[in-house]
């Protein structure tokens, strides 16, 4: 069985960054979805499969750049102590718009935010 490492790394990639926004969109003291701990570690994942994608997919080197550069900010700002409920939220929607930029890019599109769900902003165009 061969395994493609493309669409394996854009995949992980996405499940990482579906995660973070989940932790990060839950914070608050009494919540059981908010675990900074969590969050660094699905970070530290997501970085080491940006800095893998770097060297596997030269093609693509800018985006995995990016992603690279935002796990740097998240696990700086949250090593300096700077997480807050407007820090968080803030960071929850970058990693919707990665996730988005990803699946767009290299996944394709699972249909359609409000078109399907009703329950958030359309994505038609971007």
């Amino acid at each position: 069985m061969s395994v493609d490492f493309q669409k394996y790394t854009y995949r992980e990639a996405g499940k990482e960054l579906a995660t973070i926004e989940q932790h990060l969109r839950a914070f608050g003291p009494n919540s059981r979805d908010f675990c900074l701990e969590c969050i660094a570690k699905h970070t530290m994942h997501l970085s080491k499969l940006a800095s893998e994608g770097k060297g596997f997919f030269p093609n693509d080197v800018d985006w995995w750049t990016k992603l690279e550069d935002w796990t740097d900010k998240i696990l700086d700002e949250g090593e300096a102590g700077e997480v807050n409920h407007e820090k968080t939220q803030a960071w929850a929607e970058e990693a919707r718009l990665l996730r988005k930029e990803l699946q767009s890019k290299y996944m394709g599109n699972m249909g359609r935010c409000e078109c399907v769900t009703g329950l958030e902003p359309c994505c038609h165009g971007g």
